[in-house]
């Protein structure tokens, strides 16, 4: 047995490793929870579903280096929107219930809140959007109980990805939640940008404002030092508009931003801004409404001149 205990709250969990080995098919329960886990590598995943009899509805989490969670029947095919290569060498944590409680309801609630849960904790997600929109799910007090469960179900049975992001307490916000889009804008700390060798430089076409960025396949990476105007203009739409404000808003706890002596009408990004577009990127630095021509490809430098790293 194992005791997990958190400020106000212990629960005993039991383990069952069916195989006999750590990370084969295991069962974990507790007598405090309507809950229960079964896990396995991947590949096992039939075998794991076979003999968990007939499940109802079901929340599970697939450990890839960016996970996935979902929820559905048992008898949904799990994991048929992840690269089956990736899926050889991970492990799927199913959690379900035979108490009738843990109706669809519950099983979706489970599903959007380790969703926001990792996505609070800068944990990588395959998952594209929030289920339930771009706030997510009012908690509910009631479900929300079965979350906590399903976290310690979860950690006992393996899946610690939660708790190690929790113990790391310098970890920056990876997302701007401005949208409903896990992948809309995320931040990337100077030392993890890398531009990839065929990338082209694209710099920022505008009277006053310089930025520069980089296109991957359909998204754009606008570079940390790039000008950032406070100011929006007439015409920007309401999600870039919410795009702006979540980035201000997230500076004051995070210092994305950085004052420049004398000027008060923009600033310049600390940071780097992964863009699902680059009309986007353009349209969050300078909040105006621009389109793909804000971009032209940078001039080669001459011989001898610095070039970007």
């Amino acid at each position: 047995m194992t005791t997990i205990s958190q400020p106000k709250f212990t629960l005993v969990t039991r383990t069952v490793r069916v195989d006999g080995d750590v990370s084969g098919l295991r069962e974990i329960d507790s007598l405090g929870s309507i809950l229960q886990v079964r896990a396995a590598p991947f590949a096992d995943l039939d075998r794991l579903m076979t003999t968990a009899g007939r499940l109802t509805y079901v929340t599970y989490v697939i450990d890839t280096p960016r996970i996935y969670t979902g929820q559905g029947k048992g008898n949904r095919k799990i994991g048929d929107r992840l690269d089956p290569q990736e899926l050889k060498q991970t492990q799927v944590y199913v959690i379900h219930s035979r108490d009738p409680r843990f109706d669809k309801l519950a099983a979706s609630y489970v599903e959007d809140r380790l969703i926001d849960i990792a996505d609070e904790l800068s944990v990588p997600l395959a998952n594209r959007t929030q289920p339930f929109g771009r706030d997510g799910l009012c908690i509910c007090p009631n479900l929300e109980q079965l979350v906590i469960h399903a976290e310690f179900l979860l950690a006992a049975a393996g899946f610690r990805r939660f708790w190690e992001a929790r113990q790391d307490n310098t970890a920056r916000p990876a997302r701007v939640t401005a949208t409903a889009d896990l992948h809309d804008v995320r931040i990337i700390e100077p030392e993890d940008v890398s531009i990839p060798a065929d990338a082209v430089i694209m710099r920022l076409v505008h009277r006053t404002l310089q930025a520069e960025g980089y296109k991957i396949g359909e998204r754009f990476v606008v570079l940390p030092g790039a000008d950032y105007c406070y100011e929006p203009k007439s015409g920007l739409s309401d999600d870039n508009r919410a795009r702006r404000e979540a980035i201000e808003k997230l500076n004051k706890q995070e210092d994305l931003l950085q004052e420049l002596p004398g000027v008060s009408d923009s600033c310049r990004l600390r940071v780097g801004l992964d863009c699902k577009t680059a009309p986007i990127a353009a349209k969050i630095i300078t909040g105006e409404h621009l389109d793909n021509r804000a971009w032209a490809a940078a001039p080669l430098p001459a011989p001898g001149e610095a070039t970007a790293a």
